[in-house]
């Protein structure tokens, strides 16, 4: 009886922890949600920096935004609830480099410098109108294709 009474104070305990892992195992497991209802998402890694980030602005709409390990917003995709849906790349600055979009049902490319100048846009029109292509200089002031004409060069001499 000594010993059963000296075993008893660590005994116990062990089978009331057994007890409750046998309960909690057994436990109903609650099922995946079909919906999730939150006003933002956010995405973040073992450090806790958010890598992803999805949220309904309250004036330009559904955004997803993927982070770098910094912390800054490199791509964006967003319905502009005003504007238009894009897909937007960023510099490590914060910078549009790319920016995609459907501008009033036109197809928009444009490409940005280190500075943020938008430096070439593409937009396709309507199936009656051309494609446009506009390549500006790094001060935004148009290159092409209101570019002055470059001067033909001299003809050769002729042959002797």
């Amino acid at each position: 009886m000594s010993l059963l009474r000296a075993m008893a104070p660590g005994v116990i305990p062990g089978l009331v922890l057994a007890a409750g892992f046998c309960l909690l195992g057994s436990a109903p497991t609650p099922e995946t949600p079909d919906v999730i209802t939150a006003r933002e998402i956010r995405v973040v890694g073992p450090d806790g920096a958010v890598g992803a980030r999805l949220r309904v602005d309250e004036l330009a709409g559904p955004r997803l935004e993927l982070h770098d390990r910094t912390g800054r917003i490199r791509v964006a995709l967003t319905v502009h609830a005003w504007l238009a849906p894009g897909l937007e790349l960023l510099t490590e600055t914060g910078r549009h480099a790319v920016q995609v979009r459907d501008l009033n049902g036109d197809p928009t490319i444009t490409l940005h410098d280190d500075a943020g100048v938008e430096r070439l846009s593409l937009v396709v029109s309507g199936p009656d109108e051309e494609a446009t292509l506009r390549i500006t200089s790094k001060t935004g002031r148009i290159r092409w294709p209101d570019a002055p004409a470059t001067p033909e060069p001299p003809p050769s001499p002729p042959d002797p």
